[in-house]
């Protein structure tokens, strides 16, 4: 491509199509949302930018998206911020930084990546007096992946972070051994909190997807369990109408219905699955067979709904 040299503060390449961009007052890039990065493994695991006094002494660290979360004003006649998760004041809020003499020469891609302000800015005053704007739109929050065979302690962690409203990010594992254990625990609430932001459905389909997961795996430690015997006379008559996918409550009653062979059979299945994820190699092969009216069906069933817990791939049924 053809390049020519040009002169803006300091000589650099820019190309032909850049400059008729730059000529014709285009915008370089655009985009409906902003999106925003949090990074939410441990607090230990994270970096910070230490800030500096006028003598090039270190006085403490700058602010970042959850510092300010913690600081978040305690009342607001528009915002309910004492139940407010840290995912959801990242999407509606960003920082707010008054501009400086020195700062009004504008630099060689001002036009190009920062959009002139529409109107007057809506703010926030957080406790420690700095202010946050108010979005106009909602910004698209990414998030680390972990795998939670792999990585538990920050796949949990994570969820936590987002889910949990919190004054101060020591309180999520208050009281708990582990990331998983807290999670666990706090069940109705973050439940709670998933139906209370049910604008963002996609992030909430997350953190069912983590139960759902984390539930499934669960099933290698608990007690072999039986129903009494009218309640598995019920399942045997409604075992021909079960659709494929089960719903929770059926799941859990068709888990519950099956006998020890069966469970064994659904148990290798889930180890096996663990192990996969966990980077193993080894494939189970398994061969099932039985006389009529002995449940190769029902256990048939119950198996592919558990490969799909497994697998993370429950759909949404309600």
């Amino acid at each position: 491509m053809y390049k020519i040299c040009m002169r803006i503060l300091q000589e650099r390449q820019v190309s032909a199509c850049e400059c008729v961009f730059r000529l014709c007052h285009l915008k370089m890039r655009d985009s409906s949302r902003e999106c925003i990065f949090l990074n939410t493994r441990k607090a230990d695991q994270r970096c910070r930018v230490i800030r500096f006094d006028e003598l090039g002494r270190g006085v403490g660290y700058c602010a970042n998206i959850f510092s300010r979360y913690e600081n978040r004003p305690l009342q607001h006649p528009s915002y309910d911020f004492e139940h407010m998760t840290l995912m959801e004041f990242a999407m509606l809020f960003k920082p707010y930084y008054s501009k400086d003499s020195a700062d009004l020469e504008e630099g060689v891609d001002e036009d190009a990546y920062n959009e002139r302000p529409q109107g007057r800015l809506q703010l926030i005053q957080l406790q420690d007096r700095t202010k946050m704007s108010i979005r106009t739109f909602a910004a698209v929050v990414r998030f680390p992946h972990f795998v939670m065979e792999t990585d538990p302690e920050n796949y949990f962690y994570s969820l936590l972070l987002q889910y949990v409203p919190f004054r101060s990010e020591a309180e999520l594992l208050c009281g708990f051994n582990s990331a998983k254990e807290a999670f666990l625990a706090r069940e109705e609430q973050l439940r709670r909190n998933s139906v209370r932001m049910e604008e963002y459905r996609q992030r909430d389909k997350a953190l069912e997807l983590a139960f759902t997961r984390v539930h499934a795996l669960q099933m290698l430690e608990e007690p072999d369990a039986a129903l009494l015997p009218e309640e598995r006379d019920v399942v045997a008559q409604e075992e021909n109408t079960v659709e494929d996918m089960m719903t929770d409550e059926e799941f859990e009653l068709a888990c519950r219905a099956l006998n020890s062979g069966q469970r064994d059979v659904v148990n290798r299945i889930t180890r096996s699955i663990q192990d996969q994820l966990a980077g193993g190699c080894r494939r189970e092969r398994l061969f099932i067979t039985g006389g009529a009216g002995t449940g190769k069906t029902f256990l048939l069933k119950v198996l592919k709904n558990q490969i799909d817990r497994c697998y993370g791939e429950f759909r949404d049924l309600h």
